[in-house]
């Protein structure tokens, strides 16, 4: 019999038992353990490669005819290898083209300027976030009722009009 480890729990268990499946060619997984967690990964990498893609359609937006997408796949790798989020990275691409209002020629054709720039554009979006929260405050306050009494002033009542001549 041959042992094989669940890739998901990392416990030993027999090939042949009936709860163990086989996830890819190499791979084996408790029945239990991949329908736990086969869902949850799958949506995962369904969210990271659109992620990804968004940041290549930003990217040939703003790059129009340079946009060369082997150097911007790479360099997308390469930035998610050095610990950076999806997220960060198309917030500094939008920054760099958006707000900087940096061309095309600039960036040759890649976006290899994000990481010069991802902590400026961090704090960008962070204070963008902090002032649109505090406009919501503001948008939510209700001016309190004040109440205005006038008072009205005491009617002058002219005297009547005396006649200066009396004519019979």
């Amino acid at each position: 019999m041959t042992k094989v480890k669940c890739i998901y729990c990392k416990q030993d268990m027999e090939k042949s038992s009936p709860e163990c499946i086989k996830v890819s060619e190499r791979r084996y997984a408790h029945l239990d353990c991949h329908t736990q967690n086969y869902s949850e990964e799958f949506e995962k990498k369904k969210i990271f490669e659109k992620e990804k893609e968004e940041i290549r359609k930003k990217a040939k937006e703003y790059l129009k005819n340079t946009y060369n997408a082997q150097k911007v796949g790479k360099q997308i790798k390469q930035f998610l290898e050095q610990g950076m989020t999806t997220k960060e990275i198309y917030n500094a691409v939008c920054y760099w083209f958006e707000v900087k209002k940096n061309t095309e020629d600039k960036a040759y054709g890649g976006i290899g300027i994000v990481p010069y720039i991802k902590d400026e554009a961090k704090r960008y979006y962070e204070k963008l976030e902090q002032i649109s929260n505090s406009n919501s405050f503001v948008e939510n306050y209700e001016k309190p009722v004040e109440k205005i009494y006038f008072i009205l002033p005491e009617r002058i009542k002219k005297p009547k009009r005396s006649t200066f001549f009396k004519i019979e």
